[in-house]
């Protein structure tokens, strides 16, 4: 039971790995970021804190790209790990603007 757990979580973070990989450098390549970093991402994170949007849709929207940036900073590529705890705490930040 123990081997098919553990094979299950590597599956699902192998496909989350090569998700978050592949829409990365799409990112990077249509948009003039130069690197994501904690910095950066507490920053915009903080703006969207401190915004008021009244449409629904608008912050859903703006979570949702919030927490890809986050998946994609806590992806490491020199060392093909995804950091779940440092993810874990971006989604607790995001969601604390509710």
């Amino acid at each position: 039971m123990k081997g098919l757990i553990e094979n299950i979580n590597k599956k699902e973070a192998d496909i989350i790995k090569a998700i978050i990989k592949n829409s990365k450098k799409e990112f990077y390549n249509n948009f003039n970021i130069d690197n994501l970093n904690d910095e950066y991402i507490k920053d915009i994170i903080s703006q969207y804190k401190n915004s008021n949007l009244e449409n629904n849709e608008d912050s859903n929207i703006i979570s949702f790209i919030l927490i890809l940036i986050s998946a994609f900073n806590c992806y490491g590529e020199n060392n093909n790990i995804f950091d779940r705890e440092k993810f874990s705490n971006y989604i607790d930040d995001i969601a604390g603007k509710y």
